[in-house]
């Protein structure tokens, strides 16, 4: 039978006044850390408003009924693995932190989500795209809350097929995170019984893709992937727009997309992008509320990672006082096992660590249907979870019990 206590006010009190299970283990706080960028190419998905959210989270819960509080640790790391290892373990071994959350890029997140497996610790990934980590690397001591690749290019693949296209085109810069948008995409589009008829890559850091536009155009294609972020996708949008890209019917849409992108170009620039979400901030009481604060603090409008993070932390605190346990184990069962409030939905960790909601594709809208400047997106597919997500036994998880 799970207890359930409440402690007062502990200031004065001494160790024989607090019960049992608070005498068991010194009181102290469950301390989380930030480790995010907030100022390189990971701002968009981390950043200041990612920060603000975990702060919130914790004021949110407050003092919870075992007497702890949540305290929060930050800081920024180069975007590199051995940076964030370095950082992750001294949180870890010399500073008691219990759990990590943010860590912005693939091969980063994977290396912390590794040393939290080996420290018996909690990572929670809420910026990374990262597929592997609920699949061949994944473990019983992570859970990944941000929208990943193979989920965000299935949900624009089942929109865009319903909407008729079957031939795409792909643009992107030559790089790694590209490549593997291409091939995810390229698998999803073809699982639907669509085809990808050529694709055009630019360097990295370039500011002229005229040439991978005028590509896509020329190739007939109904339909064009974006496989680039930041800079270079607010930058091929741009361009896109003033050489016609998405003119002639043809359904353009973009996998890695934060809402500050489209602000930042403008709806007359990306009205009639197409993109995949589990969260915006304007579909329910309780997103315009936490949308609200977020912006009063930060003079932005918060996307998925800020929103996962919040809700991360809050389920990783009723976990905590529901296992009556810090073990990261132990604790990420119970948080596979309970529902996630999440903004008035409810979603599931799975068993493999991954956080399931329904998806929804967006549309761009035009800037006479906006308004406000941060009104952007209108629905244009609901993609259930049944859907949405590759199943576990897919991914090639050991780590499933």
């Amino acid at each position: 039978m799970r207890r359930r206590r409440f402690l007062g006010a502990i200031g004065g009190a001494g160790a024989s006044m607090l019960p049992f299970g608070a005498r068991a283990q010194t009181i102290r706080p469950i301390r989380i850390g930030v480790l995010g960028d907030r100022s390189g190419i990971g701002k968009t998905a981390s950043g200041p408003p990612t920060l603000e959210a975990a702060r919130m989270a914790a004021t949110d819960v407050g003092r919870m009924s075992d007497g702890r509080w949540i305290e929060v640790h930050s800081t920024e790391f180069q975007l590199r693995p051995d940076d964030a290892v370095r950082i992750a373990r001294q949180w870890f071994d010399t500073d008691g932190v219990d759990a990590i959350v943010d860590v912005p890029t693939a091969a980063a997140a994977a290396a912390v989500q590794e040393l939290a497996r080996q420290r018996n610790r909690t990572f929670m990934a809420t910026s990374t795209f990262n597929a592997a980590l609920t699949g061949k690397a994944c473990t019983r001591t992570a859970s990944h809350w941000a929208d990943d690749s193979l989920t965000l290019t299935n949900a624009i693949a089942r929109a865009v097929t319903a909407m008729g296209p079957r031939t795409w085109f792909m643009i992107g810069p030559d790089t790694t995170i590209s490549q593997s948008l291409q091939y995810d995409a390229t698998k999803a589009i073809e699982a639907m019984g669509g085809r990808v008829i050529g694709l055009a890559r630019y360097p990295a850091g370039a500011e002229d893709m005229a040439s991978a536009i005028a590509q896509a155009k020329a190739s007939g294609a109904a339909a064009v992937g974006l496989c680039d972020f930041g800079d270079g996708l607010r930058a091929v949008l741009r361009q896109g727009r003033a050489l016609g890209l998405f003119d002639d019917g043809r359904q353009v849409a973009a996998y890695l997309v934060a809402i500050g992108d489209i602000h930042d170009v403008g709806l007359d620039v990306a009205q009639g992008l197409l993109i995949a979400n589990s969260f915006y901030w304007d579909m329910n009481d309780q997103t315009r509320a936490f949308a609200q604060r977020i912006m009063n603090a930060t003079g932005s409008m918060p996307g998925k990672p800020q929103a996962a993070t919040y809700a991360a932390i809050r389920h990783f605190a009723r976990a905590a006082i529901a296992a009556e346990t810090m073990d990261a184990e132990a604790l990420n069962l119970e948080m596979r096992r309970a529902p996630v409030y999440f903004f008035g939905r409810v979603g599931r960790v799975r068993l493999d660590g991954r956080m399931t909601l329904d998806m929804t594709v967006y549309r761009v809208k035009p800037p006479a249907k906006s308004r406000d400047p941060w009104d952007c997106y209108e629905p244009a597919a609901n993609i259930p979870v049944a859907l949405a997500y590759r199943s576990i036994n897919q991914g090639g998880c050991s780590a499933v019990p």
